[in-house]
């Protein structure tokens, strides 16, 4: 007969949060929607309080890159690695982190709201291979 298996749902913000920054990164890049971000272009400065950490990410082109260095954008953010997940996989909303003093911001938090528009969500235990 066919086993039946539960495969419990292992992307949650406890799970990704203890990925290094760079993986957390990569995390965020790979749920960017290219088509909606298209024409899209920005850049924003985070500092992972909880590591120390900064980063600059960058969406251009309908990619979403990163380098872990300081620049020049219209927003930075002051979070922790678990918060961001959290943001990352729509648990939360930004206010939310704000108003709890979880988040700090300098800048046009729209800029963080568009990038977190084009995030999808996506099943992590897809098919790789169709039967």
């Amino acid at each position: 007969g066919e086993i039946n298996r539960q495969v419990p749902n292992l992307v949650n913000a406890s799970s990704v949060s203890n990925l290094g920054a760079d993986m957390l990164l990569d995390f965020c890049a790979i749920q960017v929607n290219g088509m909606k971000a298209g024409d899209k272009r920005i850049c924003i400065n985070l500092t992972f309080k909880d590591c120390g950490e900064k980063a600059m990410l960058l969406l251009n082109n309908g990619a979403l890159n990163h380098r872990m260095v300081d620049a020049s954008a219209l927003l930075s953010l002051q979070v922790t690695r678990n918060d961001f997940a959290r943001l990352i996989l729509k648990e939360v909303r930004p206010e939310e982190l704000i108003d709890t003093g979880k988040m700090k911001i300098t800048g046009d938090l729209n800029e963080l709201k568009v990038l977190l528009s084009l995030l999808d969500s996506f099943d992590p235990m897809f098919n790789i291979i169709e039967p």
